[in-house]
């Protein structure tokens, strides 16, 4: 009986001690399954690296190149206007020069197609109201002598060289008095922005203050002269 419970025991010690083998870590069955989880966390991370954009991703995008173009756009006109506006400004300035260097020459400033008491000739201008219209831009300055060739010309103009209407009275005028001693050159309407025009040549009389001008004149008496000032007996 005694030997019975010793042998018994001795089996059940030996169950205890000994015990399978478990898996190891590098065992095939535990790769196989490390590297389909690798395979499975992968093929997330293309996925979500493959994903395309929302639509509201998409409509913000959208918005911001709008506005983007938007302002571009809108800096592009305001250089064009200001470029226009500019070579207005030294069309005048130069068309200025012609008509002092005339007078040194001869003695007055050159006379007028019109003969009426206004005095007033226009070039590129589609209605003439008050004057005579100048299809060779006075011509004075051209012969005998060559003081300004060729003369100024809007940069607006239409390929048919006049304005057309509403823009009536656009373009050059050029009023002087009849003994020839003052003038002024104005260029009617066709600034497209008045705070591009420097202030001694922001001109309001002109058009009896309606529209703003860009003019020069001879001196005082001619500053203040609108299209129908009577400068027959000047």
């Amino acid at each position: 009986m005694t030997n019975f419970r010793l042998q018994t025991t001795h089996h059940s010690s030996m169950n205890t001690l000994y015990s399978p083998p478990r898996a190891s870590l590098f065992s095939p069955e535990n790769s196989s399954s490390r590297y389909e989880k690798l395979l499975r966390s992968e093929s997330k991370v293309k996925y979500r690296n493959k994903r395309g954009f929302t639509l509201i991703e998409l409509l913000v995008v959208i918005s911001i190149i709008g506005l983007l173009s938007s302002v571009v756009l809108s800096s592009l006109t305001s250089a064009r206007v200001k470029a226009r506006d500019s070579k207005r400004i030294q069309d005048i300035v130069q068309l200025q020069r012609a008509l002092e260097l005339y007078y040194q020459d001869n003695g007055r400033y050159p006379a007028t197609v019109d003969s009426s008491q206004y005095r007033i000739d226009c070039w590129e201008c589609s209605n003439v109201l008050f004057g005579a219209y100048d299809a060779s831009k006075i011509f004075a300055l051209e012969s005998p002598t060559r003081y300004l060739k060729p003369r100024p010309s809007d940069p607006s103009v239409p390929s048919s060289g006049r304005f057309n209407p509403p823009c009536s009275i656009c373009g050059y005028f050029y009023k002087v008095s009849n003994s020839g001693k003052d003038y002024k050159i104005t260029i009617s309407v066709m600034a497209e922005n008045s705070n591009n025009i420097p202030e001694n040549m922001r001109d309001w009389d002109f058009l009896f203050g309606v529209l703003p001008s860009i003019a020069l004149y001879s001196s005082d008496v001619s500053k203040n002269w609108s299209m129908s000032t009577n400068v027959s007996t000047l």
